[in-house]
């Protein structure tokens, strides 16, 4: 997307809704906020005691009978705990590495485990159909859309009363939330980060202090999460502009910023870990270290003598100064 877009969604974002176009014609669907949220939580409860008293079993009471009957049993559990922690593990191992040949091999497992975890939590989806959790989300999740759409731009009158909304046929429930959730998949967690640093929602932050929190002029707690979390970008960002040397190359795309930043966290911690056992196996230099391992932290291996700059810099060098010497 451009600066225009982005500036479109930033401005529906200051409005608190979106417009839809529905059945019965033009709908407004409000953003959420604390308020729907724990709505939302309330309704579920409600609905899970009522399930309970249907006698509509519970996710544990129905994976003790699937155990039993070997439908679904405790290895297979622990085999889909495991791959979910490998995979989380995975993620993590390649974000440390830079060099393309030491990535390959991970994104590959990594392409695996999904593919195998995927299977595993389909089955076991498939057995959670009918069950108490299961009932009271679709209930609350109901209550929720139906306490969000209006018919109004004001969101003073709801389109819908509850007695209405239950009349609505299947296919007119699954064009709500259907509309509801393609309506709102604008509002990404990247499309926000990038809204943060982006167009006139920057410039309009401008013009305040670090203290945000009166920028849509309403208490926090009645603002959508979309402003709230729009706001916590726009601090986090600001520090990093005022803290950090960012490339100009990069300094307009908010997801680069932030992988150049773990990029140099990373290389910081790996150039720690090279000098520290430098330090011990060879006294203050680092000619054990491969060539490899500190060309990736952008370091050149010259055969200079730390120790010896140490003393020329007063006797004591910072992990920034270690770095500044021996970039490329």
């Amino acid at each position: 997307m451009n600066e225009k877009d982005y500036d479109k969604i930033f401005y529906e974002i200051s409005k608190g809704y979106s417009v839809v176009n529905l059945h019965c014609g033009k709908a407004f669907i409000k953003h959420a906020s604390l308020k729907e949220i724990n709505l939302y939580h309330e309704t579920y409860d409600y609905f899970l005691e009522k399930a309970k008293i249907k006698k509509i079993p519970t996710s544990k009471e129905l994976f003790e009978s699937l155990s039993e009957t070997g439908q679904w049993t405790e290895t297979q559990e622990k085999e889909l705990q495991q791959q979910e922690a490998e995979l989380k593990n995975l993620k993590q191992t390649e974000k440390k590495l830079f060099r393309e040949f030491e990535k390959k091999p991970i994104r590959e497992r990594i392409n695996e485990v999904k593919k195998s975890l995927k299977e595993n939590q389909g089955l076991k989806d498939s057995f959670t159909k009918i069950t108490a959790e299961n009932y009271a989300e679709k209930k609350s999740n109901e209550f929720f859309i139906q306490r969000c759409v209006y018919r109004d731009e004001k969101l003073s009158s709801l389109l819908w009363t509850e007695e209405e909304f239950q009349e609505l046929d299947i296919s007119e429930i699954a064009e709500v939330f259907n509309s509801y959730h393609e309506c709102l998949a604008k509002f990404s967690e990247k499309n926000l980060k990038q809204i943060s640093i982006s167009g006139v929602f920057r410039n309009m932050i401008g013009v305040f202090d670090e203290d945000l929190s009166n920028f849509f002029n309403e208490p926090l707690i009645n603002s959508s999460f979309y402003k709230v979390n729009l706001l916590n970008y726009a601090k986090m960002f600001t520090s990093i502009f005022k803290n950090k040397d960012i490339p100009a190359e990069i300094s307009n795309d908010a997801d680069k910023i932030l992988n150049y930043l773990d990029e140099m966290n990373t290389k910081k911690e790996k150039a720690k870990r090279i000098l520290d056992k430098s330090e011990r196996s060879d006294g203050f230099s680092y000619a054990k270290a491969s060539k490899e391992d500190l060309e990736d932290i952008g370091i050149r291996k010259t055969g200079k003598d730390i120790h010896k700059i140490a003393k020329e810099k007063g006797g004591e060098l910072t992990m920034e100064d270690f770095m500044e010497m021996h970039k490329k």
